[in-house]
């Protein structure tokens, strides 16, 4: 138990930990429950959008001692869109991700980290059996600016179809997360996450401005609750949350 690493996880922000989970040690990392809400400013009449999502999860084993494997589960999404006076909805099954993490250096000590997480999605709207197959690349890193804060950053690119038959286009992402401890095992930290399609001046950016806590259980778990903002038309409005983590 005394070799474990600290419990390190890529929730409850959007930027991902450039740390691994232990070698032979399985972790989970669950939304309990989670809400989208956007409403278009754009036009009449309004377009409005509901999303839910009930369990997505993220399953993590740790292979080698700076390797792990995850698989992330859209487990349960409902879609509520409402136009011009009709409302379609649509429910099921959600994306299918698989991604490798590999730290590059920083696992266990120094002021900095920095993994590279190759993954690749299957994704398709709620209850449509057709699933698009996308890539991508993830980049974290982590530094300690001291007096307990840390600073996470991340840049992401992606090389997807937005939807079956149309072409691929490369979109990148890219956030930066800083925190610290409030008291004990109580953490806070704030974040800018935005991302778009590169070469495609018809596509705008996607912003929003996060803020979140997390309160460590003992050694192995994790609670959360934070809340997304959209800063940019094309961000979804709002998406509070509530999560959890744990290791075995």
């Amino acid at each position: 138990m005394e070799l474990r690493r600290p419990l390190t996880t890529d929730r409850p922000d959007r930027t991902e930990s450039p740390y691994t989970v232990d070698a032979g040690l399985f972790q989970a990392e669950i939304d309990l429950f989670t809400y989208r809400g956007d409403v278009s400013d754009e036009g009449e009449p309004q377009q409005r959008t509901n999303s839910y999502a009930l369990f997505p999860i993220n399953m993590k084993a740790g292979l080698t001692h700076n390797i792990d494997l995850q698989l992330v589960l859209q487990t349960f999404a409902w879609n509520e869109e409402t136009a011009s006076g009709s409302t379609q909805r649509k429910r099921g099954l959600g994306a299918i991700s698989v991604r490798t993490k590999i730290n590059m250096w920083g696992n266990d000590a120094g002021r900095t980290a920095f993994a590279l997480m190759p993954f690749v999605a299957f994704v398709s709207d709620p209850g449509e059996s057709r699933r698009i197959v996308n890539f991508g690349l993830v980049m974290p890193f982590r530094v300690d600016i001291g007096g307990g804060w840390g600073l996470a950053t991340m840049a992401e690119f992606d090389f997807a179809a937005e939807a079956a038959g149309s072409p691929r286009k490369v979109a990148m992402i890219g956030s930066a997360s800083i925190g610290r401890g409030i008291v004990g095992p109580l953490s806070f930290y704030v974040e800018v996450y935005g991302g778009t399609i590169l070469a495609d001046e018809s596509t705008d950016w996607e912003g929003t401005g996060d803020l979140g806590l997390t309160l460590g259980i003992g050694p192995n778990v994790q609670l959360d609750a934070g809340l997304n903002l959209g800063i940019t038309g094309l961000a979804s409005d709002v998406n509070p949350f509530l999560g959890l983590a744990f290791r075995f």
